[in-house]
């Protein structure tokens, strides 16, 4: 999957979150390795029914250089290239950092989808 760079941040397009039975797509993911969770931003989600209680949720505090944010913790699907990861927890908020960031691509998807990343070709590889 090509990485696409936007001041000087490396990102990730075409990233499906299935909640339930609808899907949404998510554009410029931002690669983080140094944020623990993988999150997405709320208003893109809103259509698919993600706001909707679930037993399973969780609410926590995602912080970052942009500060601290109440997010919720949902369990949804995520595709990512031709990987499918099921059952795995994602942060939904609002993400506002001051840049066009849709969604934050963190560690726990990183290791989930055995990324490599490729920053000489830009490029990031997925597998089983």
């Amino acid at each position: 999957m090509e990485i696409t760079v936007q001041e000087n941040l490396p990102f990730l397009n075409e990233i499906t979150i299935h909640y339930g039975v609808q899907s949404a797509t998510i554009n410029n993911g931002l690669i983080d390795c140094g944020s623990a969770g993988t999150a997405a931003e709320t208003d893109l989600l809103i259509d698919i029914g993600i706001l909707e209680d679930d037993p399973r949720d969780q609410w926590l505090s995602l912080r970052g250089i942009g500060g601290v944010e109440r997010v919720r913790q949902k369990v949804v699907d995520i595709t990512v290239g031709n990987i499918t990861i099921y059952d795995f927890p994602l942060q939904v908020g609002a993400l506002g950092y001051g840049y066009d960031i849709n969604g934050i691509i963190g560690f726990d998807l990183l290791v989930a989808t055995k990324a490599l990343i490729d920053y000489g070709n830009l490029v990031v590889t997925f597998s089983e």
